[in-house]
């Protein structure tokens, strides 16, 4: 269950992600950061599974994973698709990325789609690319903005968060517009809302990455971006700090 929306700039591109989460599933952990291959990357912790649903390294790209839950039901022992953005968050380039990816088992792992997002692009790769594995077949897509999965309500959900964007980004997609719409919460339509709240279930954080040519940045909001929280942001080289003011 989450939201994600992006739009491309001439440095790079800027990405937010809403993550949807059961109200009692364990809090997910602050983005950490990570060493491996070479490669600094940071990424919030799901402790239950030890993996993550999105990424950032300081090649400026980044990985997101939203579950697909119209695909075919996984095996029991299947793994935390979460480490799939573990895997994928210390790769350098397209090409270590591709080859990463040539390697995946997919069977191992419940449905999902996967976005690969970099700031360079040529004719022979584009700056987004995706993938969906949806228990029967592995494949690549052509992403758009925005991206949408529930596991409620699942048409229905779609429409009311694609009319609320389109409604949104009428005078143009930009951090203002993406913002207002990951925000976006209806009060008596809080299931279809993009910040989602349900009886059992809630929008349970809040990611937004800048990717340019002077420095990349995450910034984590834990908690419902519908309401004023403080939140967190680091830069690459990841420099940490505090914002306690209203997220614009």
């Amino acid at each position: 269950m989450c939201t994600l929306s992006w739009f491309s700039t001439s440095t790079g591109y800027e990405l937010f992600f809403n993550r949807d989460e059961q109200r009692s599933r364990t809090d997910a952990l602050s983005p950490q950061l990570f060493q491996e291959n070479n490669v600094n990357y940071i990424m919030p912790i799901d402790p239950v599974g030890g993996g993550s649903w999105i990424s950032l390294n300081n090649h400026g790209i980044s990985v997101c994973l939203l579950n697909y839950y119209q695909g075919k039901l996984p095996p029991n022992n299947a793994l935390s698709r979460g480490l799939l953005i573990k895997e994928l968050a210390s790769c350098d380039d397209i090409h270590s990325i591709q080859k990463m990816i040539a390697n995946i088992e997919p069977s191992r792992f419940a449905s999902f789609t996967l976005l690969i997002f970099h700031p360079n692009h040529s004719v022979e790769h584009k700056k987004i690319q995706g993938f969906l594995w949806d228990g029967k077949a592995f494949r690549s897509i052509s992403p758009r903005s925005p991206m949408l999965s529930s596991s409620v309500d699942a048409d229905n959900v779609i429409e009311h968060r694609l009319s609320i964007y389109k409604e949104l980004t009428i005078s143009g997609v930009n951090r203002k517009t993406l913002n207002q719409f990951h925000q976006h919460h209806h009060p008596k339509l809080g299931h279809r809302s993009p910040c989602m709240h349900r009886q059992d279930a809630q929008t349970v954080s809040f990611t937004h990455i800048i990717v340019d040519n002077k420095k990349n940045t995450l910034r984590y909001l834990p908690g419902s971006p519908c309401q004023t929280r403080k939140y967190l942001a680091y830069d690459v080289p990841f420099r940490t700090y505090d914002n306690t003011h209203s997220y614009t």
